[in-house]
């Protein structure tokens, strides 16, 4: 677990630069945004209803005088249908959430194999290195595996698109929800301004959750290294790719023809005392925007488990 980063040049997170900008410079920038896209939303919902009306069409407001042509009903018929779907189209938008980041001092720039996930050797290395320890996001390990993008507000320093990382730890500090790796860190900046950057500590960013890719590999999970065959079975969710958490895991109990329910440990580790003896049916309840739903792997976990051991699922979440 992450409680502060260890680099000098963030240091107490104290940057005269950094604290001029502060909270209220952030709220002011989220609400300009948030006003400049309603304007533009209505612009262009104006310029919708001219081409499907026509400038000097004003029938539709004195249309109970009398019978309606069938031009004007499928015009009317349009202008209905964008009002009850033009509010869902602009609400289907992940908007970003104004925030604070800062980053973590590491000899190579990876992702740490200590956090709070459990992920060990892995975090360190998923998503290239482009990693990163959340607080509120974290969940209580729900939140370990999400993607997010991040992307800082100093234009002159800062890219467009910014970062996409993973969360792999829980951390904590001055204000801010991303505590980065310092690969992820130095990909917010602008080609030859990631010292610049790196001199502030902490900046002033946006983020949203965004679907994980991992192109050629599967959903997997992996017997983890404090499993003891055959009393203690914990395993650890590899490979999280979609937008979706996953919320619970079972294992079917054949004498007693019922699944049991897995603990989580911690992060991203399930655990269970006494499991199942010989081959082992999984199932995992994963959910997302679009509701819970199961994945069931028959017969996937052999009856002489070891630790370390890796299962592919054959499945890409979406």
């Amino acid at each position: 677990m992450l409680t502060h980063h260890h680099s000098q040049q963030a240091g107490y997170l104290t940057c005269k630069r950094a604290k001029a900008k502060g909270l209220l410079t952030t709220l002011h920038l989220c609400w300009l945004k948030y006003a400049v896209m309603r304007m533009i939303a209505f612009r262009l919902w104006w310029l919708l209803l001219l081409r499907i009306f026509g400038e000097g069409d004003v029938r539709i407001f004195n249309f109970m005088k009398g019978p309606l042509d069938m031009g004007l009903e499928y015009k009317i018929f349009c202008l209905l249908s964008l009002v009850v779907l033009f509010p869902r189209l602009c609400s289907s938008q992940d908007p970003f959430i104004c925030s604070r980041a800062t980053y973590y001092g590491s000899p190579d720039c990876l992702g740490t194999p200590r956090g709070a996930c459990g992920y060990s050797e892995f975090g360190k290395t998923i998503n290239r290195g482009d990693v990163g320890a959340v607080s509120r996001l974290y969940r209580n390990g729900t939140g370990c595996g999400a993607c997010y993008q991040v992307r800082c507000t100093h234009v002159q320093l800062c890219t467009d698109n910014g970062v996409t990382i993973v969360a792999t730890d829980y951390g904590e500090g001055d204000h801010t929800d991303f505590i980065l790796s310092p690969s992820a860190f130095v990909k917010l900046a602008r080609p030859n301004m990631a010292s610049e950057l790196v001199a502030y500590g902490v900046v002033d960013i946006e983020y949203r959750r965004v679907p994980c890719q991992y192109p050629g590999n599967n959903f997997m999970f992996k017997i983890h290294e404090h499993s003891r065959f055959p009393n203690y079975l914990a395993l650890i969710i590899l490979y999280q790719s979609g937008q979706r958490d996953v919320v619970a895991v079972e294992l079917w109990q054949e004498d007693c023809q019922e699944w049991r329910g897995m603990r989580r440990a911690f992060g991203a580790v399930w655990d269970m005392p006494d499991p199942p003896k010989g081959l082992i049916n999984i199932r995992f309840q994963v959910s997302g925007v679009d509701g819970e739903t199961w994945i069931l792997l028959s017969n996937i976990i052999p009856g002489d488990w070891k630790t370390g051991a890796a299962y592919d699922s054959a499945i890409q979440l979406s």
